[in-house]
């Protein structure tokens, strides 16, 4: 009895691929730009400053008017193979810069939140160019917004966004069967001025020595099993059933 038990659970076992388990990717990006008409060079910048005129977040199409100021990133998911799965939790995390000169207050954050939307991958910071007319611009698909509970107005603090969702599921599954990329564009209502002098949100880039600054993408997936495996999975756990009622 002992042994048909232990070969029904070894059949179950088996039945159960490696990559059905879950796994959690923790990233930087491979490109992070500041997206504005006016950056000296958006690619190489240490900050992605993020702003809006208070009531626009950004603008279809591009370039978007001087009014309006993006950050944009890329992630490489290269490493993850080609496939269908379940996000079961996404996080994007970026750090904020505290300056001494204006204020950044937890209000204003908090009306004008940052924003991660989605955006093609069809752009590079070894080769960018704020002029050049094919540039994606921010889509109206919105992931998740920031979240200000690490907020501090002396320090330098961390701004996680939850994108845990099927739209991100969607993306997530498209880069990894596709280029092997996912790209977002962080915008805001946020104003340059007003709100008692906020500044805008200032994220630093890669290009910061300190690599905790960096922006991070966190995601634990799991692998959809195919059908065929979940039928011998089902037949298996029957047959399991039937020995142990013997």
């Amino acid at each position: 009895m002992r042994t048909r038990f232990g070969r029904n659970t070894l059949l179950l076992a088996a039945l159960v691929a490696p990559g059905a388990w879950a796994q959690t990717l923790n990233i930087d990006p491979s490109d992070d730009i500041w997206a504005y008409g006016h950056a000296t060079d958006g690619g190489t910048d240490t900050l992605m400053r993020v702003w809006g005129d208070g009531t626009r977040s950004y603008e279809p199409g591009w370039p978007p008017p001087d009014e309006l100021s993006y950050g944009y990133l890329k992630f490489d998911l290269s490493g993850v193979s080609p496939g269908e799965y379940v996000v079961t939790s996404a996080v994007l995390t970026v750090t904020h810069r505290v300056t001494s000169t204006g204020t950044f207050t937890k209000e204003a954050g908090e009306t004008h939140p940052l924003e991660v939307r989605a955006l093609s991958d069809a752009f590079s910071e070894a080769t960018w160019d704020f002029s050049d007319p094919g540039t994606p611009g921010p889509s109206s698909q919105l992931y998740g917004t920031g979240s200000l509970d690490a907020y501090d107005a002396t320090q330098s603090f961390r701004i996680a966004s939850d994108l845990t969702g099927q739209a991100f599921t969607d993306a997530f599954n498209g880069a990894v069967s596709g280029s092997g990329s996912i790209a977002f564009a962080l915008t805001s209502t946020m104003p340059v001025t007003g709100m008692d002098g906020a500044l805008p949100y200032r994220i630093f880039t890669k290009e910061n020595t300190d690599n905790g600054l960096w922006p991070r993408l966190e995601v634990t997936y799991q692998a959809v099993p195919e059908p065929m495996s979940l039928a011998a999975l089902a037949a298996a756990a029957v047959a399991l059933a039937s020995r142990r009622r013997r």
